[in-house]
């Protein structure tokens, strides 16, 4: 029992006997009068939470639930009226505020927005039962019948947004007013998994896309290349922007034919907004002479950091995309080899003597030409030509072995830079046969196939084909005489019946077609009294 008058008698010896009998008397009031107001109030619990309008979920369970950003939680109270504990449909004898505080778990990281947002609650058919949206308190009124099941109580969001967080933690607390009580537990910790998702794109100043650029040198000039966050962190993206080699080669600070680009400004990509993050690489394409294939690179984005840190696969797979820069250079240079004689620089035609002196034949390259390193060389071969043939084998006929031909070849791995580059020689043979002025043609041979797609692009043209002479400088004399005697103007033979011979005396070899016809020869009488053959 307690005593609703609030007093205890005493004797009037007793209060005599002690002195304190006064302050006794006023404590002794005072808690008998606070354990009345106990008895007297009312007892909260959290029931239930339901989320997204769902089946109720036990509340001694849900501490350490995982939400998604975008649901929304009911909190389901009960609120029991002690008079009768465990009765309901009394009314509340004293008003009971119950209150309720989001907060982050210790720890961790500061909320980069707000995370969740409490809301008004779903109407509670009660007038008594009023809502402070800006405390997160909920006031029920004395009078208020108690209920076994206060359904929405409480209502909170978890907020939707578009931040790519790692997984965060928040308690949920429950508190009444000092003239209450609330039961176990009051305390709920919550996960929210993050949902969003961003994209880097690759871009050129100005705002273009540079996920394919191509040109020819001049046109290209200078590339301001950069990369955009589309998305966004609760902590700063940073990386660095790497070129990565491709077919095109880059300057190596010396004067080397076929480097393609050079990276004058690193750039780099400090991001952690929606559209930030742009900080351009500046690469400056070569305007060479150099003939090469149309070459590419590419620009990327390397070394992501979070916060100063290396992604989580989590984090990482939030990027669904990294767009990659491919630049294509498109050759705009040509080139003109011409094969000719190294002395004259003629080429189409020479004439050389026959006195076994050695002729070069030389590439004149117009302007550099890159090519693969594994490139095989040019070689090149010879032929007789024209109505009388130079020949090189030995082959036991008059006027055989003219030449002899050497191909120097042309070396081609990793390309040729302009100039002059010695092809193939001859030698001419000295003899003493007398030969007509005879020709032969100096061309290529092999042209590899790297070379020859230059030429099938029209990029490179050869002009090949130069038809040497070789004079002749050789002189011989036939003297018909006779063959006894070697007299050539006269001889006397006698009239016995004896046959005499006549001869050509031939002093050096004279080269002839195979065609020629043979040499004849006639007679006749002569002088004062001319010899008769004819039987008259």
């Amino acid at each position: 029992m307690f005593n609703l008058f609030g007093r205890t008698k005493q004797s009037r010896k007793a209060r005599r006997s002690n002195p304190n009998t006064p302050k006794l008397a006023k404590r002794q009031l005072f808690l008998e009068s606070l354990e009345d107001r106990r008895l007297l109030a009312a007892d909260l619990s959290i029931v239930a939470f339901h989320v997204d309008g769902g089946a109720a979920v036990p509340a001694a369970t849900f501490g350490g639930t995982v939400l998604n950003e975008g649901q929304v939680v009911t909190v389901d109270l009960q609120i029991d009226d002690q008079t009768t504990i465990g009765v309901f449909g009394e009314p509340l004898t004293v008003p009971a505020v119950a209150s309720l505080t989001v907060s982050r778990l210790s720890g961790l990281p500061a909320l980069v927005s707000s995370d969740t947002v409490l809301d008004t609650p779903p109407a509670v058919a009660d007038p008594d039962i009023s809502w402070n949206a800006g405390t997160g308190s909920l006031t029920i009124a004395a009078g208020f019948n108690d209920t076994a099941s206060l359904l929405g109580a409480f209502q909170f969001t978890v907020v939707n947004d578009t931040v790519i967080e790692g997984v965060e933690q928040f308690q949920l607390n429950f508190s009444v007013d000092a003239a209450n009580t609330i039961s176990a537990p009051t305390s709920f910790n919550y996960d929210i998994q993050d949902d969003d998702v961003a994209t880097i794109s690759v871009h050129l100043t100005g705002g273009a896309s540079a996920l394919t650029v191509s040109g020819v040198e001049l046109a290209l000039g200078t590339q301001q290349i950069g990369f955009q966050l589309n998305g966004a962190f609760d902590r700063v993206l940073t990386g660095d922007i790497a070129v990565t080699l491709g077919s095109a080669v880059p300057v190596t600070g010396g004067l080397v034919p076929g480097e393609d680009y050079e990276v004058t400004v690193a750039g780099g990509f400090s991001a952690q907004l929606d559209g930030s993050g742009f900080l351009p690489a500046s690469i400056v394409i070569q305007d060479d002479t150099v003939v090469e294939e149309d070459q590419s690179f590419t620009v990327n984005l390397q070394n992501l950091l979070l916060g100063g840190v290396a992604l989580t696969a989590a984090e990482l797979g939030a990027i669904t995309s990294i767009e990659v820069a491919t630049i294509t250079i498109e050759n705009d240079d040509s080139a003109t080899i011409t094969l000719r004689d190294k002395t004259t620089g003629n080429a189409t035609s020479a004439s050389v003597a026959e006195d076994g002196a050695t002729t070069v034949v030389e590439w004149d390259i117009s302007a550099p030409i890159e090519l693969d390193a594994g490139t095989a060389a040019a070689t090149f071969t010879h032929a007789g030509s024209g109505a009388f043939p130079a020949t090189e084998a030995v082959t036991g006929n008059v006027g055989d072995n003219d030449y002899d031909f050497t191909s120097i070849g042309v070396t081609l791995a990793g390309g040729i830079a302009a100039g002059q580059v010695d092809a193939a020689s001859f030698t001419t043979v000295t003899d003493s046969t007398v030969e007509q002025d005879e020709t032969l043609d100096i061309s290529g041979n092999t042209i590899p196939a790297e070379l020859q797609a230059f030429v099938t692009a029209g990029d490179v043209s050869i002009v090949d084909d130069v038809t040497y002479t070789i004079t002749n400088d050789d002189s011989a004399t036939i003297t018909l005489r006779d063959v006894t005697t070697g007299n050539a103007t006269a001889a006397t033979v006698a009239e016995d019946g004896a046959t005499t011979v006549v001869e050509w005396d031939i002093s050096a070899a004279i080269q002839l077609d195979a065609g020629t016809a043979a040499a004849t020869f006639t007679h006749a009488g002569s002088g004062a009294f001319p010899a008769t053959e004819a039987v008259t």
